[in-house]
């Protein structure tokens, strides 16, 4: 019985938790690019400060299934589709439209976002629409239909291919932070704005939340850029 699976292990972990420091296993997935720029610090803290608890951090730029991989928690970057999870929103992200240097020294840099869709478009086809775009400048909303001269399924291939002047796409501001930095990477039409992204937090449903995913949600709580 479910139910009675559940409360059990309620009473369990709070018979073993008090005062005691988190144990066990603690199952984390999240994309490539998300675990290498921001996980990966969280993650070494919160182990440090519970050396009991082994964390598995898992990455894949594909979302997978929680329930059916065994995973504890997921963190998950964009627009969250399945309303069958649990989320804690822990912070948002910008986007921005970047190319390289290289890339415009052959190609006029684009003054409107209309100008994109006669540019070279790199395509990560991990997203729903990857082609198709909405900018907002004030009260200003323009869409655009982009034709894609190359695509990729991996967000660390797509800023590779962008740093060596394959054309011209988005990046969330975690990925493109050092390339625009270090200069190999400049934003484009930056009076524009595209949609603003979440980064979330998801576990699947259930009254009972493990202490560990309930430790390490809160853990994470300002460590991301803002929700809003």
């Amino acid at each position: 019985m479910p139910l009675l699976r559940e409360a059990h292990a309620v009473v369990a972990e709070v018979a073993a938790g008090q005062g005691a420091e988190l144990a066990g296993t603690l199952r984390i997935t999240a994309s490539v690019d998300l675990a290498t720029q921001a996980l990966a610090g969280v993650v070494a803290a919160f182990s440090a400060r519970h050396p009991r608890l082994q964390i598995e951090l898992r990455t894949s730029d594909r979302v997978v299934d929680l329930v059916q991989e065994g995973l504890d928690l997921g963190l998950r970057m964009g627009w969250l589709r399945d309303s069958t999870l649990r989320a804690t929103r822990l912070g948002g992200f910008d986007q921005y439209v970047v190319s390289s240097p290289a890339y415009l020294e052959r190609h006029p840099r684009p003054a409107t976002p209309e100008d994109l869709a006669h540019h070279a478009w790199v395509a990560l086809t991990l997203l729903p629409t990857p082609l198709t775009w909405t900018f907002v400048r004030g009260g200003e909303t323009c869409n655009v239909r982009m034709r894609a001269s190359l695509r990729t399924d991996s967000a660390a291939t797509l800023r590779a291919l962008l740093r060596h002047g394959a054309g011209v796409s988005v990046l969330d501001e975690l990925s493109a932070a050092a390339g625009i930095a270090d200069g190999e990477l400049v934003c484009l039409l930056p009076e524009w704005q595209l949609p603003r992204g979440g980064i979330y937090a998801v576990h699947p449903p259930g009254r009972h939340v493990p202490a560990k995913v309930r430790a390490f949600i809160d853990f994470c709580r300002g460590m991301f850029p803002p929700a809003a």
